[in-house]
């Protein structure tokens, strides 16, 4: 999948590391999403053309413009995006799963039998808010900062525009086939240093959970921890203005070199470079 932000060697690749963002696709052939690149939960906004769903619980579905559409990650379905189609995808990052849940908490609405995508229609001042967005995307403007920014204010928007009940059924796949696992994941992860904690909090052997957590996310827990602990430190570098001894000692990290070489290891940079690219 293209990344929100280039990867040059001048740049830090940020979308990379977050496994979020904005995307654009509108290629004169479409474009085919399958499982193994839908790596996170995804909002598909469809601003011409059309989708096609092939899906191995229901019948083939169309969506045409302009309807938005969830879909949840790992999913078996395929995604056709029809040649010369503008579709624009905003990709899940673990910072904005709490926007998710919150629906989950509130708006448990639609039996547990069904299985169906429920769209919405993109009506204004949402459908102009996506035309900027694409503008920065054909423009390369998305840096973090701005992501940041446009991120927090596409759920404002979400939530002025659709009633809850709307919002409940928009996002009811993820809602109810959320595995406890995944929840229990999100709930914990944050409290532990390592898999093995992880998996002994969670009341598992670490072999047996090391198999469940790849089958689950795709990833290895190892990897998946490190991806997140570098998504904090982003937002940590990005929304606070606190020195890097603080964020040491909040990530527990040995020394200043060991930040330092956690930073060169995910980011390319130094912590100081990578503070300076992300504020400029």
């Amino acid at each position: 999948m293209k990344s929100t932000i280039n990867n040059t060697s001048s740049e830090v690749s940020n979308n990379q590391i977050l496994h979020a963002g904005f995307d654009l696709f509108n290629k004169p052939e479409g474009t085919k999403l399958t499982k193994s690149c839908i790596y996170n939960n995804m909002i598909i906004f469809i601003l011409g053309g059309s989708l096609k769903i092939n899906s191995p619980h229901i019948k083939m579905k169309f969506i045409e413009e302009p309807y938005m559409l969830f879909i949840k990650m790992f999913d078996n379905c395929t995604y056709e995006i029809a040649p010369c189609s503008k579709v624009l995808l905003f990709t899940f990052d673990s910072l904005t799963i709490d926007e998710l849940l919150s629906f989950q908490a509130k708006y448990d609405l639609l039996p547990e039998s069904t299985f169906e995508w429920i769209e919405l229609k993109i009506i204004e001042p949402l459908y102009s808010f996506l035309k900027l967005l694409i503008q920065y995307q054909e423009n390369n403007y998305l840096d973090y900062k701005l992501y940041a920014s446009k991120r927090d204010e596409m759920f404002y928007l979400l939530k002025r525009i659709y009633t809850k009940e709307e919002l409940g059924n928009f996002f009811y796949l993820l809602v109810n086939h959320t595995t406890d696992f995944e929840r229990h994941v999100a709930a914990n992860y944050m409290k532990v240093k390592n898999v093995k904690e992880l998996a002994n909090l969670m009341g598992y052997g670490v072999n047996t959970f090391r198999i469940k957590f790849k089958e689950t996310f795709g990833i290895p827990a190892y990897q998946w921890l490190l991806n997140e602990k570098a998504k904090r430190i982003l937002k940590c570098l990005t929304t606070k203005e606190e020195d890097f001894k603080s964020i040491i000692d909040e990530f527990d990290f040995s020394s200043h070199s060991h930040f330092y070489k956690f930073c060169k290891t995910q980011f390319g940079v130094t912590p100081e470079e990578l503070r300076k690219k992300l504020n400029r």
